[in-house]
């Protein structure tokens, strides 16, 4: 009786260094922040996109990343709805991803969310207040220090005939 209470116990610690060993192995939780860049095709508008980014996620034990984010894509290019491409598009989004591969430095993420564009000059076209709703695939590599890189794309729809695409590279930096 007496060895198996030693068993027991063995396994037991055994089993709480491995749960402290994964936890250590968090690369995504916490709160970030980032900036990104690519491009952008709504309707007949299109060009360069550059934003900013602010978010949190939490990461399980089992490796699953729930996370929330807010962001502003901006647009330097033309097209039919805007010829001067100054507007922008805030973003709402809610992500849930899966942390995998060596200590769990890769990310793999998918998300929707409720948009709204708005025209900075006045000018017209989709981003003349507009709301809709974004749905997103992305690929995250911690980099370590804190630093990560990521790709997204994302399916953006204004209602109305107005939807696109985003493809964008960005780089945030969790605290």
């Amino acid at each position: 009786m007496v060895v198996l209470r030693y068993c027991i116990f063995a396994l037991l610690i055994a089993i709480g260094s491995v749960s402290v060993e994964a936890q250590d192995k968090k690369q995504f939780s916490g709160v970030y922040l980032g900036v990104e860049g690519g491009f952008l095709d709504v309707g007949t508008d299109n060009g360069l996109a550059y934003g900013v980014f602010l978010g949190y996620r939490y990461q399980t034990n089992g490796n699953l990343v729930l996370g929330t984010e807010f962001s502003v894509l901006g647009q330097n290019g033309s097209g039919d709805n805007q010829p001067d491409g100054d507007g922008a598009i805030l973003s709402w989004l809610g992500t849930v991803g899966f942390a995998t591969g060596e200590e769990n430095k890769t990310l793999y993420t998918i998300g929707a969310g409720a948009i709204n564009g708005f025209d900075i000059d006045n000018s017209g076209g989709f981003f003349n207040s507009n709301d809709g709703f974004v749905i997103l695939a992305g690929y995250e590599r911690a980099l370590g220090s804190g630093f990560v890189v990521r790709l997204r794309g994302q399916y953006i729809d204004f209602g109305e005939g107005l939807n696109g695409y985003t493809a964008t590279v960005g780089l945030l930096f969790n605290f």
